[in-house]
This record gives structure tokens, sequence and C-alpha cells, in this order.
């Protein structure tokens, strides 16, 4: 049974993956907000920056992201704009939430 969604904001967990440049593969777990489709279609729509724009938004948290000496880094919006300078990541990260939305199996969703 289809339950009609109540308005209020929608997180959930992903895992995001990707390779760098130099080969590296990786991997994190993201936290987004859902978004409603005009909301997106606002954000994103004609936008030549819309991956920039997507991850901005939707991505509210993380986790297994970590520095050069292994310890994590905290989720801040000051870490994701730094992170959002590196077009492999904004790319694997606006990939795994549109996989998300669009119906690939969400986990620990509240």
């Amino acid at each position: 049974m289809l339950r009609f969604p109540d308005g209020k904001p929608r997180t959930f967990r992903w895992q995001v993956s990707g390779t760098q440049p130099d080969g590296t593969e990786w991997t994190m777990r993201a936290v987004f907000e859902e978004m409603r489709q005009d909301e997106l279609d606002n954000l994103v729509g004609g936008n030549e920056a819309a991956d920039e724009e997507l991850v901005r938004h939707a991505l509210v948290g993380w986790g297994d992201v970590l520095d050069a000496s292994g310890d994590q880094v905290p989720f801040s919006p000051e870490a994701a704009e730094e992170l959002l300078q590196r077009p492999w990541w904004r790319l694997a990260v606006a990939k795994a939430y549109y996989a998300a939305i669009l119906g690939g199996g969400r986990d620990e969703g509240h």
C-alpha cells in the first residue's frame, strides 16, 4: 500500500563510490534529503552547474570520509564545498542521489 507523503523532509543513507583521477577507488556513505520533483526541477532545470547545486542542497551528511591521516572528516557545509571542487566526487554523489530517488533499494531511511 502506498502511503501519501506527509510533507515532512525525509532523509536517507546511500553508498556512493567512484574513482579518483589517480585510479584510487573510494566509497562513502551519504545522507541525502529527499526533494520533491518541483523542487528538483527548480534547482537544476536548465542550469549548467546542476550537479553542483543538487549536491549542495541534497547532501546533508556523510560517513567514511577520511583526511590524509586517515581520520574521519565530519560533515560540514565548508567540507562539502571543498569536495564540490572535485568534479569526480561531485558527479559520483549526484549520480548516487539520482539512483536512489529513481527507485534503487534505499537503506536506513528515516
